[in-house]
């Protein structure tokens, strides 16, 4: 899932940086990690990957003026080993704009607007089909009835105290996987 929120050419920043362009007082930093790794379980080289998230405020920046361009956006590409980091903070729930047509069909179901903390990813690489995805805080409300019933047990994951060479207040490791396209696939076949 895509959704609404996302903004092309995000900043591209060197592997561990961080995407904070404005602190809040009701921050907790977090930093992120994991390996793209293909079908076989090897690590993929060279993976772009776009990540982007809310705000402690519970607002996306380009939905903020307060917010300085690309707060909490970033690009990053994974290592020779298919190793991923960044620094970000631990995204919080929020309500979905309901005041037009999707509010009007979640009152019409009796649901409520609420999506689960959550953070963003595209992962790309030429060979690979794309992936849009989405990780879940396992700790984070309306997991069990997001308002758009995208969570997957799959995507759940758990922030853990971060140990103190990280320099964040929490930890969270993520591994994806990536399959190879149809065409790379037939050569392969060949």
């Amino acid at each position: 899932m895509l959704g609404p929120f996302y903004r092309e050419n995000p900043p591209v920043l060197p592997k561990g940086a961080s995407t904070i362009q404005k602190h809040y007082d009701n921050e907790e930093t977090a930093y992120y990690e994991g390996y793209i790794r293909d079908a076989a379980g090897n690590g993929i080289a060279g993976v772009t990957l776009d990540v982007w998230e809310d705000a402690p405020n519970g607002i996306y920046e380009n939905l903020d003026p307060d917010q300085p361009e690309y707060n909490l956006r970033g690009r990053f590409e994974t290592d020779e080993n298919g190793h991923y980091s960044f620094v970000a903070v631990r995204p919080v729930p929020y309500p979905i704009p309901d005041t037009e047509t999707a509010g009007e069909l979640l009152r019409y179901m009796g649901h409520h607007p609420y999506r689960p903390g959550h953070m963003h990813f595209i992962i790309s690489k030429d060979g690979y089909r794309q992936l849009i995805s989405q990780i879940y805080d396992g700790d984070s409300k309306w997991l069990d009835d997001d308002s758009v019933f995208a969570v997957k047990d799959s995507l759940i994951g758990t922030f853990k105290p971060a140990p103190e060479t990280l320099g964040t207040d929490l930890h969270f490791e993520f591994d994806f996987v990536l399959k190879a396209d149809a065409a790379a696939q037939a050569v392969a076949a060949e």
